[in-house]
């Protein structure tokens, strides 16, 4: 499976936060389990990853999987996008066990879905550089309730004080309108 989530408005990423597994499953992807971590740029910025282009992946391992604790992934180096960030997690994983956490608390309906994912049951991983050529996906989470992937971009913004957009028209047009 892969899981992903917007980063809306053009962003510097320097980590991607991810859970694993879920406290009331019964049987949760294995600490130590490869995990693929990716960040994507959605240059049409449609709320749609399908057509984003691939910036960065790196492999790394699951941790604390079943917790609901979020495991840093240092993005290294950061990488910049112009449209909509989106960042994934893959990992191939045995039937049955849970592998991506979803929050219901969170969910927020003001900017376009938020949470996508895909499948593969190939039992190979999958080609992050095209999500068009998955075997199924992407699909939006959010069909299936008001639910949120605990996966996170973390975002560069400039140093304090800084702002990313002037906002009223008098500096650089905003990316995101």
């Amino acid at each position: 499976i892969l899981f992903m989530n917007r980063v809306p408005c053009g962003q510097t990423v320097t980590e991607i936060q991810a859970a694993f597994g879920a406290p009331f499953a019964p049987t949760n992807i294995p600490d130590g389990s490869t995990v693929r971590l990716a960040v994507w740029d959605d240059v049409d910025a449609d709320n749609n990853p399908t057509n984003a282009v691939l910036l960065t992946q790196f492999s790394s391992v699951v941790a604390n999987s079943g917790t609901d604790t979020f495991v840093s992934f240092p993005v290294n180096p950061p990488v910049t996008g112009t449209g909509e960030i989106w960042v994934g997690a893959a990992v191939v994983h045995a039937a049955g066990q849970s592998v991506a956490p979803a929050d219901e608390d969170y969910w927020d309906a003001s900017g376009g879905f938020q949470s996508w994912y895909c499948r593969d049951t190939s039992g190979s991983p999958m080609d992050l550089s095209d999500l068009s050529t998955v075997e199924a996906g992407p699909f939006v989470l959010e069909s299936q309730g008001t639910l949120v992937w605990m996966i996170r971009g973390v975002v560069d913004t400039g140093p304090l004080g800084t702002p990313i957009c002037a906002g009223d028209g008098s500096g650089t047009a905003c990316p995101c309108g």
